[in-house]
């Protein structure tokens, strides 16, 4: 049976899959002994439990896709990994039966707002604040400060925009927009910059949720280059 370490690790076996680590990084193969026979794999356990993976594997897969315009340049391969671990963890905490109300579940509860899908990321969420309410995005500068001696004259690139998703796992991102700051701007300890994203379309607050990326970047456009392939990104749902 898979067991997860962390958000991010799953080790062990799950349906005819066998997750493991080595050498800091997440594999998965085919499962080529035990009970194999035809018996074994049309269990009704069985079965379930290579929907309830399916369901899990075919929707991060489909998040990463949909997250891609927040963290485009970043280069990690264990990525997809570290998603359906992610998911798998929000699931078993939340104890719903499908993955949307778990999610819904989770957003309701505080449960994915600053956690990092980034397992290597050195930028700690817990300096993103956003308000419903007035919709305003807030960066303080703890995010940052420990690192800002490192890239003198870098930016943050910091993307944002709502992902919607339905009762049935398809989700459409909307409302997405880019900001460059300089970093210098959270100079001081008690520096924070202030963001007022614009909202062209209406979204359904019990199945959208809003994203954020930010990245540590070389300048203030697209075509800005990242400072790390990964340990200065940051993605997160506000």
């Amino acid at each position: 049976m898979a067991k997860t370490d962390n958000e991010f690790n799953i080790n062990g076996k799950l349906g005819n899959l066998i997750f493991f680590q080595r050498n800091g990084k997440s594999f998965v193969k085919k499962y080529a002994g035990g009970f194999v026979n035809s018996s074994a794999q049309q269990h009704p356990n069985t079965i379930e439990v290579k929907k309830r993976f399916k369901e899990l594997s075919m929707f991060s897969a489909s998040f990463k896709k949909h997250i891609l315009p927040f963290n485009w340049k970043q280069k990690d391969g264990t990525f997809h990994n570290q998603l359906v671990s992610f998911f798998s963890t929000i699931k078993k905490e939340t104890n719903q039966s499908t993955m949307y109300t778990a999610l819904v579940e989770a957003y309701k509860n505080g449960k994915l707002q600053h956690r990092s899908l980034n397992k290597k990321c050195k930028l700690s969420p817990f300096y993103v604040q956003y308000n419903a309410q007035t919709n305003e995005l807030k960066i303080q500068a703890g995010l940052v400060f420990q690192h800002k001696s490192k890239f003198p004259n870098a930016y943050l690139e910091i993307s944002i925009g709502w992902l919607v998703c339905t009762e049935e796992l398809e989700l459409n991102l909307i409302n997405f927009q880019n900001f460059y700051v300089p970093i210098d701007n959270l100079a001081t300890p008690l520096a924070e910059i202030k963001l007022l994203p614009q909202i062209q379309e209406q979204r359904n607050s019990s199945t959208t949720f809003p994203f954020v990326g930010i990245s540590i970047v070389t300048q203030d456009n697209e075509q800005a280059k990242l400072f790390h392939p990964f340990h200065y990104t940051l993605t997160t749902f506000l």
